[in-house]
């Protein structure tokens, strides 16, 4: 998850009722002992999905996705050792992933409170946190000079708090100005600051508004928002607006400004690659891994790097009639995550969007094999989905929803699912064997486990955390701690 973990409402049931909740971890190897309640659980009734064609990628694409698989378990799963009585039927299952897999999210985009709760519902079944599409960004907090207007972000953290996730901020300094997407420069300060050549007046007052804007969103949500992007796209030519003006020191004192304004946050630099982004000039994955190592070795701040997965030529950004008949191909893409994850920071998987190819058989495949390449990378530590429903997708127009307009589940959003709660979800449905033991490796997260011994069947809920060393549970319908 991120920082803070709010148990989901069958969990805090279960802790209630006296059953384990919360975390397991051995104790100098001892079994961890896990105590049912009577009766029976209803387990959730989850999209499985089905998988995509990968036959329709090419061979080395298909190569490099086998080897993700071969890593995956170890990187993505423990051994977890259920001890029960011998001959009882036991059922457990992953209702909930512990890895960050999130969604974005602008509230203001709904038009009706059918359409927010459907997607809530969505979200909040599937998914662990979200993250603040817009609402974040300069231009909706500060629109006048002297503004500051969080009242659109406190709207998605309450949705958030009312939904059981965790909400990560984006964006607080982003160079970018219109056509290109959403501005993340408010209008008065490009119009107070026009010209690039300023003053060294100037150019401490922009800075000077740039500090109060960063620490002011840091302290603001300090404790609430556990994770920020705190640039984007610094190296792109075309979202320099900042750097501009002031230099490439900007970016060093972002963080900066960041870490002290809150220390526990974790601090995120985004970019875009052109072995993803395509068409429009942009830093490749070795320059953004050298300029990592540049900003590291001077001792910038900054915990993780955010690549985002916008499969897209960068035109369909500008326009909605670009032709997306090419994509960038798997194994091209594997080698740029490599390269970036040679700087030795952790990668969060950002902004997920495929708008290429045209046919959606292909773009479900390339999804998928982009999600397993991911599942199996020792350094991706988060993926987020930028357009869960099409309806309210920023790129509507190029259909890259897992949901389409009409909420119907598109090839893309069944071959996420099928990974998400069918091939990567821990669960099983067994006769205990004469040693009393059901052996799993499983995925982190949260657990729900039902057994019935002696014609008594009792359920429990517990989280399993990811480490190498196997967990033991002792599932028992009577406590033998002591008080």
């Amino acid at each position: 998850m991120l920082r803070g973990r709010r148990l989901r409402p069958w969990l805090l049931l279960a802790v209630l009722a006296g059953a384990c909740g919360g975390s397991t971890e051995n104790s100098g190897g001892d079994p961890i002992e896990v105590v049912g309640k009577p009766g029976e659980i209803a387990f959730p009734d989850l999209e499985m999905g089905a998988p995509a064609d990968l036959s329709l990628l090419g061979p080395e694409e298909r190569n490099l996705i086998e080897e993700a698989d071969s890593r995956a378990e170890s990187l993505r799963t423990r051994p977890v050792r259920l001890l029960l009585p011998p001959g009882s039927e036991v059922r457990l299952e992953l209702v909930r992933h512990g890895f960050p897999i999130g969604v974005a999210i602008e509230v203001g985009k709904f038009q009706s409170q059918a359409d927010l709760q459907w997607y809530s519902e969505l979200a909040s079944r599937y998914f662990n946190f979200a993250v603040l599409e817009s609402d974040a960004k300069w231009s909706v907090t500060g629109p006048e000079p002297g503004v500051r207007d969080y009242s659109a972000s406190e709207s998605v953290l309450a949705w958030g708090q009312r939904w059981d996730l965790d909400v990560k901020g984006h964006v607080l300094l982003w160079g970018n100005e219109p056509p290109l997407s959403s501005s993340g420069i408010p209008e008065w300060l490009r119009d107070r600051y026009p010209l690039e050549d300023l003053t060294a007046a100037e150019q401490d007052a922009l800075r000077g508004l740039v500090e109060h804007h960063i620490r002011d969103s840091l302290q603001h949500f300090a404790e609430r928002i556990p994770i920020w992007d705190i640039t984007n796209e610094t190296l792109q030519p075309l979202t320099q607006w900042f750097i501009d003006r002031l230099g490439t020191d900007i970016t060093n004192d972002a963080f900066q400004f960041a870490r002290e304004s809150d220390p526990d946050a974790t601090l995120v630099m985004n970019e875009w690659i052109t072995e993803i982004f395509t068409g429009i000039g942009g830093p490749t994955a070795a320059q953004v891994r050298d300029r990592l190592v540049e900003l590291l070795e001077a001792g910038v701040p900054i915990d993780v790097v955010g690549i985002q997965a916008q499969f897209t030529p960068a035109i369909a950004h500008i326009r909605p009639d670009a032709d997306v008949s090419e994509r960038t191909p798997l194994d091209v893409y594997q080698r740029a995550l490599d390269t970036i994850a040679e700087a030795g920071l952790p990668i969060h998987v950002t902004e997920i969007n495929v708008f290429t190819p045209e046919d959606p058989r292909v773009r479900a495949a390339h999804l998928e094999g982009a999600m397993r390449l991911w599942w199996g990378h020792p350094s991706v530590a988060q993926i987020g989905f930028w357009s869960l429903w099409n309806g309210v997708s920023g790129k509507r127009d190029y259909d890259v929803g897992l949901y389409d307009d009409e909420k119907r589940i598109t090839p893309m959003g069944k071959a996420a699912m099928h990974l998400l709660n069918d091939r990567w979800r821990t669960r099983t449905n067994t006769i205990v064997a004469d040693d009393g033991v059901v052996s799993v490796r499983a995925a982190a997260g949260d657990y729900l486990v039902q057994w019935t011994t002696g014609g008594q069947t009792h359920w429990a809920s517990f989280e399993v955390a990811m480490a190498d060393a196997p967990l033991d549970i002792r599932l028992s319908t009577r406590s033998t701690l002591s008080p």
